[in-house]
């Protein structure tokens, strides 16, 4: 059990890996860093470097490679990171990512605390008590944040929410059906499968989004514009699947998580689905917890006829991630 603020949150999570690692010696754990510093090696001398999602994939390899040489003196007192733990396929962008988003977990996690912190210091100098529906909602989101920083601590490429797509709830029943977020034929910036930076849910796209990982959208063409200056909406000229690798849930508004639930599990689809309320506090507690984000693709560029700047804390992609996003 933990205490944040002045909630207690009693997690569920099966932790057994975790576990297991923690109780590495330190003779195993540097073996688990030199072996990821050797594969990182060997990987990176068999890509070409001729097209810039290359170039970017091999500068944030060498730049995690360092970073796992400058752990290997504290490993007697430290896990091992996340992706050390890695072996199967695709093992270049798979290491990489998931040592990327356990960073921003953790961030994401310590930016919850604060949060959580200020607001009990004001409803102490308010003499005011929290709303128990609030108090659920932040029980929620831990339990979120430490079931995903959990899973990327064994390795696990989770997916995380980083674009949106809002859905009507008959629509939902398509998508789920055919596990396709289908492109449509016209739009705002023209055809292509809609997503966008904020949860549109509450602004008349649909009760229900579904919460998609940037890495199905790597190397994907679009068009993007603003409709506000905190937010982009782009049409993504692809199809989008619905697969546990690339949602990481599915939110609603209308308190129908249990039938919702149903018809992924119908599909085989182990899919989390969250109320509205704790999907907009997990959204809001990353943007904090962000400086800067890349777009996913090279291949992303701005509607020509509509205002395409980007927000403040958005950047194109860059072959030098480093220049674009600051430290992994």
């Amino acid at each position: 059990m933990g205490i944040i603020g002045n909630i207690s949150f009693e997690s569920s999570l099966s932790e057994e890996k975790v576990r297991e690692t923690s109780t590495l010696s330190t003779v195993e754990k540097t073996a688990l860093v030199y072996r990821a510093i050797s594969k990182l090696n060997e990987e990176i001398q068999k890509k070409t470097a001729s097209e810039p999602e290359e170039k970017r994939l091999i500068a944030s390899a060498n730049h995690l490679k360092t970073k796992l040489e400058k752990t290997l003196p504290q490993l007697a007192s430290t896990p091992v990171p996340g992706c050390c733990h890695y072996n199967g396929k695709d093992y270049l962008v798979n290491v990489v990512t998931i040592a990327e988003k356990q960073e921003r977990v953790e961030k994401a996690i310590q930016q919850f605390q604060a949060t959580l912190e200020a607001e009990k210091k004001w409803y102490v100098k308010e003499g005011l008590q929290q709303h128990p529906i609030s108090a659920g909602a932040d029980a929620k989101v831990h339990e979120y944040f430490q079931r995903t920083l959990v899973k990327l601590q064994q390795g696990i490429n989770v997916p995380l929410p980083d674009y949106y797509h809002a859905t009507r709830k008959h629509q939902l029943n398509g998508i789920v059906e055919t596990q396709t977020i289908q492109q449509s034929m016209e739009g705002s910036a023209g055809a292509g499968t809609y997503v966008s930076t904020k949860n549109e849910g509450d602004n008349g796209y649909g009760p229900h989004a579904f919460a998609i990982d940037q890495s199905c959208l790597v190397d994907s063409r679009a068009q993007f514009f603003a409709p506000q200056s905190d937010k982009i909406w782009i049409a993504v000229k692809k199809d989008i699947p619905i697969k546990e690798e690339t949602v990481a849930f599915i939110d609603t508004s209308l308190g129908d998580e249990p039938s919702v639930k149903a018809k992924l599990q119908e599909k085989k689809l182990n899919i989390q689905v969250v109320d509205r309320r704790t999907s907009e506090r997990i959204q809001k507690i990353f943007e904090l917890s962000t400086q800067r984000r890349e777009l996913p693709s090279f291949h992303w560029s701005g509607h020509s006829i509509r205002n395409s700047s980007l927000p403040r804390d958005m950047r194109p992609r860059s072959e030098s991630p480093l220049l674009a996003v600051g430290e992994l």
